[in-house]
């Protein structure tokens, strides 16, 4: 169906006074239709042991982009951390960002993508800015 779908599993064990650690779950999607590439993921993090705080927190990201040459891409982009489930924050309180990207293949594999997130919510940073060197394997 042209679309390709993964799941990652992640336990991070933090250390020393970096407590708690946490597990997350991360699902993934990514479909290419001619010169757009459309990606999803939904992100899933508990705490775990000690200072551990109960409810799963949920975050989104997304991103569309369109091939405008060989080797350049240009697309928008979104971030969305709406907290602890639990907790049932406003639209205000959780964290919400777009904004556009570039991305550039150095080479056939190697790349660099460099992106500026505006906030949209009242608790998200006001500028966010992503620099990205990449290896495709």
């Amino acid at each position: 169906y042209g679309v390709t779908a993964g799941i990652r599993l992640a336990y991070v064990l933090k250390d020393g006074d970096k407590k708690p650690d946490n597990g997350e779950v991360r699902f993934m999607l990514s479909r290419k239709q001619g010169d757009w590439n459309f990606r999803f993921n939904q992100i899933f993090t508990h705490d775990i042991g000690e200072d551990s705080e109960s409810g799963i927190e949920t975050e989104t990201r997304w991103q569309v982009t369109y091939k405008a040459r060989d080797c350049l891409n240009l697309g928008v982009q979104g971030y969305h951390d709406f907290g602890r489930l639990r907790d049932d924050l406003t639209y205000e309180e959780q964290s919400h960002s777009v904004g556009p990207l570039i991305k550039y293949d150095l080479t056939e594999r190697v790349f660099v993508e460099a992106g500026y997130r505006a906030g949209i919510s009242e608790d998200a940073p006001d500028n966010t800015y992503r620099l990205n060197f990449g290896y495709d394997f």
